[in-house]
């Protein structure tokens, strides 16, 4: 079956429209990877999501299952992450009222 072809490229004669042909399905090829990536992200955005209720859930049962825990773990958090900060930020910290 062949295609009717659009106004602007009936105009046109052999190689150009041919080339005309060519940037069209490049251009419709660039679209349709677009529409897929933009879907795969949606779907990665939306078991992050997942994932984040499921933490939230597993964080808030925490307390009922171990109170001990639970009263450790906020200084724990903050240990582990002054820890980490050299590693994320390697610049020192600075009071920004020290002189």
């Amino acid at each position: 079956m062949r295609w009717p072809l659009p106004p602007s490229l009936r105009r046109l004669s052999g190689r150009r429209r041919l080339i005309a042909a060519q940037l069209q399905a490049r251009h419709a090829w660039r679209m349709a990877v677009i529409v897929v990536v933009s879907v795969l992200a949606g779907l990665a955005a939306a078991y992050f999501a997942r994932l984040c209720d499921w933490a939230m859930e597993t964080h808030a049962g925490l307390p009922a299952a171990r109170p001990a825990f639970a009263v450790l773990l906020l200084p724990l958090g903050f240990a582990l992450a002054d820890r980490q900060r050299p590693r994320l930020n390697p610049l020192p910290v600075v009071h920004p009222y020290a002189r």
